[in-house]
């Protein structure tokens, strides 16, 4: 029977990759159901829960910039947009 000549960094690499990319997959998963949330809590003016969204989406886009999934510059642009939304909120007098 023939030998079959495998090439064992380019299988553990493949393995490695399997894993990484299914972790970075379920951040961004994360992140993106904090945005929503984050979105829907403003539109319905819900200053605390939206409040608490941004902290949780932020937290997140932080975590995957350590993790160097996403660009700083990036994430700063949309944490701006993000806190840019929830601060009109809260800034917002009500009428009386």
């Amino acid at each position: 029977m023939a030998k079959v000549k495998v090439n064992l960094k380019a299988l553990k690499l493949s393995r490695q990759n399997q894993k990484r990319r299914a972790a970075n997959k379920t951040l961004m998963n994360e992140i993106k159901t904090h945005y929503k949330n984050c979105l829907e809590a403003v539109h319905q003016k819900d200053k605390n829960k939206a409040l608490e969204f941004s902290r949780k989406y932020i937290s997140k886009m932080d975590k995957a910039v350590k993790n160097k999934i996403l660009h700083k510059n990036n994430v700063s642009r949309h944490k701006a947009k993000v806190m840019k939304l929830v601060h009109r909120l809260s800034s917002a007098q009500p009428k009386e």
